[in-house]
């Protein structure tokens, strides 16, 4: 078993400050004090066994809490060093000369810090990291800033209906995406489709008493800001832009190769590339390229053309998605990303545990609740779109799942799960979307922790398969996925296991 040391590096404006709970006085460069971890450190975790598309939480530990002498931080507080939002990080080391190398249990900012004098202390609280990413979702609004009126300053070219509404953003085939009038080309009123370039090359639309017109192509140009959108050209005459106007049928968001974006995990990655302010470097890519093919096989249709006070999109992420598909979203150490939630159809192990070997404490045995078992799930979709007007109900049961029909067989009948998947216009993706959560909630599982085990349990992904072998309670090899995993200040991991 390998052990570690919780080794604290706090960056007061360039300085950088280490603390250690007990461990070497110098290293990297860096000069380590004395410090108390007052809630002992961060763990991450999974609730495998949560009912709901995206089930619960699939992050770790949200901060922080550290005691150290006063002096240091004070004088720096004296000298005019902003304390507040320095970057911390806490590392598990193992030796390393060089901390970059080291494995992170949590990286976050410092946000509280009080002195007391009297006792020569400073306590200090770190966070997760405040994500610039988190920014109003979608962006685009329609003003007389982005389409200005030459002619009458202040005023703008586009519709009154259009005023105030944002661009709307499309992935996947859609239906019923409204179109908003953006000002006059011509003979033509310009109707803009989207707030970005779209796959569609051409659009019919649909006026307000259920005609279809068109089709008209699909043109591209940038507002007064610079914005690029997609619009199509509706002719003047006779037509009124003031009126609702939809787009039957639309194709969204193309990937650079001309491909629509439509699977789940390339859906995510997008809305991050397009819409967050933080690059790429502030994902963990390690766990969203383990998650991006089993995403990848739930279709997404979906678009967003309104926002309500305070809306972000990391909240569009972890809400609106997390509760229609098997994906969970958080931090672990200090990077966002996201997981599938899904029992995998085949099993790689990527860890083994033999009690009394590389692990010798072992919980009591926990198995989950019969009440958690389903095996009826009924879904409505929208047959055309978010905003549809046809609705479809779709059963997964004995009839249709096998499954269900073991779980049944087993448990009998569960009380029924009833979704609502506004983002899904294709019955296959809803299937695939309740075999999946079906997999997971058909039957009781054992639950159970192990620990004094090694840091390589730091680097494994939560939900990876783990083969255990337990003779005091007779497993052999028995398949589990790891849910959660917890350093201890002594330098060791125990972690949480549920059975396959």
């Amino acid at each position: 078993m390998s052990t570690f040391t919780p080794l604290l590096v706090i960056d007061f404006d360039g300085e950088r400050v280490g603390y250690c709970y007990s461990g070497p006085e110098y290293v990297d460069g860096i000069a380590f004090q004395e410090a108390t971890f007052d809630l002992g450190l961060p763990s991450r975790g999974i609730d495998f066994m949560a009912t709901g598309g995206g089930g619960g939480g699939g992050g770790g530990g949200s901060s922080v809490n550290v005691t150290v002498s006063l002096e240091k931080p004070w004088s720096l507080r004296q000298r005019g060093v902003r304390l507040q939002r320095s970057e911390a990080v806490l590392y598990a080391w193992q030796g390393e000369t060089d901390l970059a190398r080291a494995e992170v249990l949590f990286r976050g900012e410092l946000t509280g810090v009080s002195f007391d004098h009297d006792s020569n202390m400073c306590d200090m609280q770190i966070v997760k990291p405040i994500r610039s990413s988190d920014v109003s979702f979608p962006k685009g609004i329609i003003s007389a800033e982005t389409f200005p009126d030459p002619l009458s300053p202040g005023d703008s070219v586009a519709a009154d209906a259009a005023l105030g509404q944002i661009y709307p953003v499309i992935y996947g085939e859609c239906f019923g995406v409204p179109v908003l009038g953006v000002g006059v080309e011509g003979a033509n009123h310009k109707m803009l489709v989207a707030g970005h370039r779209i796959t569609s090359t051409s659009v019919v639309l649909t006026d307000k008493d259920g005609t279809d017109i068109g089709p008209f192509g699909v043109a591209e140009d940038r507002d007064n800001e610079g914005n690029l959108y997609s619009y199509i050209e509706l002719p003047v005459a006779g037509n009124d832009p003031e009126e609702a106007w939809t787009a039957k049928e639309v194709t969204g968001k193309p990937s650079p190769g001309g491909q629509p974006i439509v699977g789940l995990g390339d859906v995510l990655l997008d809305l991050w590339r397009s819409y967050g302010d933080t690059p790429l470097e502030g994902l963990d890519m390690g766990r969203i390229r383990e998650a991006q093919p089993k995403l990848n096989k739930y279709a997404v249709s979906a678009f967003f053309n309104s926002r309500t006070t305070g809306q972000t999109l990391l909240q569009i992420m972890s809400s609106r998605f997390a509760s229609q598909f098997p994906v969970v979203f958080g931090d672990v150490a200090g990077r966002y990303g996201w997981t599938a939630l899904e029992e995998p159809t085949e099993p790689r192990v990527a860890a083994t545990l033999r009690y009394g070997h590389n692990t010798h404490t072992r919980s009591e045995i926990d198995v989950t609740s019969s009440e958690i078992v389903r095996n009826r799930f009924s879904a409505t979709y929208k047959m055309n779109g978010f905003q549809g007007q046809e609705v479809e109900a779709f059963k997964v049961n004995k009839t249709n799942s096998g499954t269900c029909a073991g779980s049944d067989s087993r448990w009998g009948p569960s009380p029924l799960e009833e979704y609502s998947l506004g983002d899904i216009a294709d019955s296959g993706t809803v299937y695939a979307v309740l075999e999946s959560i079906a997999r997971r909630l058909r039957d009781v599982r054992d639950e159970v922790e192990y620990g004094n085990l090694g840091v390589e349990f730091l680097r494994l992904p939560l939900l990876s398969v783990v083969s255990v072998t337990d003779d005091v309670v007779g497993w052999s090899d028995k398949l589990f996925l790891l849910t959660s995993v917890s350093p201890q200040l002594s330098g060791e991991i125990s972690a949480g296991f549920i059975s396959l």
